[in-house]
């Protein structure tokens, strides 16, 4: 009797453990092994599909797996959407075709593979959530957004989340056109957004390799906003944007300027080594 007793309790232990296991494995999201899959699947099962655009050496790609994407709610979405992961860092073509900015990006898509919108950068999980939900709803979105600055051109905010919609998609001269619009509507930075757009203009001009104008509009934001927190940022891109523009020497300098100013700033190992790389122990790349 007793060995009965003990033989059932095994079982029951065992029944628990294999069930534990189960659940395990289904409190994750299931992801599709294609964009091409997860395009059929949503099309049969008429589901929204969330497509997370990475690059393997990424680390906020990374804090987006680990923290974002593990969360009970996000997981809960992929009981109603097809969740797939695309490498697109190396697959360039993929990237050019779904207009990647940078890494990660998400996007939501249609079951026809029609985008609603993106999600540029990480998000943590309850921010996440609220914007794949406000998507949802046609709320925020570009569409959206272009809509309600049509009734209201004046709306500084708006123009800079426009700005920050058209810069994700690598539209950059329709980025810069609105980041402009900022600058232009509150040349005063009243609501606290003319710094960053103008700080944004010279991002873009990098982005698009235009490095000596790239150098005007961080020296321009430099003349606007000398005691802003990101002027040490604008000081150390100036010579960065000289040495790609093949100007060695004016860039050698201006690093050796930065440490001067800001010898105990984080960047310090980063400006010495590229201040090597141009002695010629290196490449400017």
């Amino acid at each position: 009797m007793k060995k009965e007793v003990w033989l059932a309790a095994v079982l029951f232990l065992g029944a628990m453990l294999l069930s534990s296991c189960a659940r395990k494995v289904s409190e994750e999201i299931q992801w599709a092994s294609s964009l091409e899959e997860a395009l059929r699947s949503a099309q049969d099962e008429n589901r929204h599909i969330i497509a997370d655009f990475y690059s393997e050496k990424c680390p906020w790609c990374d804090r987006l797996e680990d923290s974002t994407f593990t969360h009970p709610e996000v997981i809960g979405l992929s009981k109603d959407m097809i969740f797939v992961k695309a490498e697109a860092k190396e697959d360039t073509a993929l990237r050019d075709q779904y207009e990647i900015a940078g890494f990660p990006t998400v996007i939501l898509m249609k079951n026809s593979g029609e985008e609603i919108d993106r999600i540029y950068g990480y998000l943590p999980p309850k921010e996440f959530l609220s914007t794949i939900r406000s998507y949802l709803q046609g709320k925020e979105t570009l569409e959206d957004i272009e809509n309600r600055f049509q009734a209201d051109s004046t709306d500084v905010e708006l123009a800079f989340k426009l700005a920050e919609k058209y810069e994700a998609r690598r539209r950059f001269d329709e980025a810069a056109s609105y980041y402009q619009k900022v600058v232009d509507l509150d040349p005063e930075d009243n609501e606290g957004k003319s710094q960053d757009a103008m700080m944004n203009l010279a991002w873009l001009e990098m982005r698009k390799k235009d490095y000596l104008k790239a150098v005007d509009a961080f020296k321009n934001f430099l003349e606007k906003y000398p005691e802003s927190e990101m002027a040490e940022d604008a000081e150390m891109y100036i010579p960065y944007c000289y040495a790609k523009a093949g100007d060695t020497t004016q860039a050698s300098e201006l690093y050796e300027k930065f440490l001067e100013d800001y010898p105990n700033s984080e960047d310090t190992s980063w400006v010495r080594k590229k201040i090597e790389e141009l002695k010629g122990e290196g490449s400017t790349d």
